[in-house]
């Protein structure tokens, strides 16, 4: 729960001010983490690209319902990770294609008293052997990510007065 209206809440989520929430251990292991999110036009079928450590995400809007939800197809996106090297910049083929994002839907409810249940869904797509090995690494990084950008929302909206501090929102996500 956020203690903020959905319309703040929908503001803070749409905002293209940079993420401000420090991303931890992911950063620390070299996994690729949210950076910021511009939206070039309202509405679906418009374009949002997503900047992350590791480079841009193309993205289309899917479903877009001011205060209510926000979905967008990734139609390309960087790696997954930087390749650890005493190099400053290594192109390694083997961490392109192997993890993939496909859909992040946000859902924002009325949940009373000033306050709003916003969740996420991303659905994501891994392609690493073993999968059993490397399934629990590839969940443990979308959920921090996840709840990072969660955190983000929660704090934008606070900072614009708009309440409170309540539970952390909830998150979904699917990746395999």
């Amino acid at each position: 729960l956020i203690a903020a209206q959905p319309s703040a809440v929908w503001d803070s989520l749409v905002s293209a001010e940079p993420v401000r929430e420090p991303p931890g251990l992911v950063a620390w292991a070299g996994l690729a983490y949210p950076i910021s999110g511009q939206i070039a036009s309202p509405g679906p079928g418009a374009w949002r690209v997503g900047r992350f450590s590791t480079g841009l995400a193309h993205e289309r809007i899917t479903d877009w319902r001011p205060g209510e939800a926000l979905a967008f197809e990734v139609l390309s996106q960087p790696a997954a990770m930087e390749e650890m090297s005493p190099y400053r910049r290594v192109h390694a083929p083997h961490v392109h294609g192997y993890f993939e994002t496909a859909e992040t839907r946000f859902t924002l409810r009325p949940a009373g008293n000033g306050y709003t249940r916003l969740t996420v869904e991303a659905d994501s797509v891994l392609r690493m052997d073993p999968v059993l090995y490397w399934q629990p690494l590839a969940r443990w990084a979308v959920r921090q990510n996840l709840h990072r950008v969660l955190q983000d929302v929660r704090s934008k909206a606070k900072r614009k007065g708009q309440g409170i501090a309540a539970p952390a929102p909830a998150i979904h996500s699917v990746a395999g």
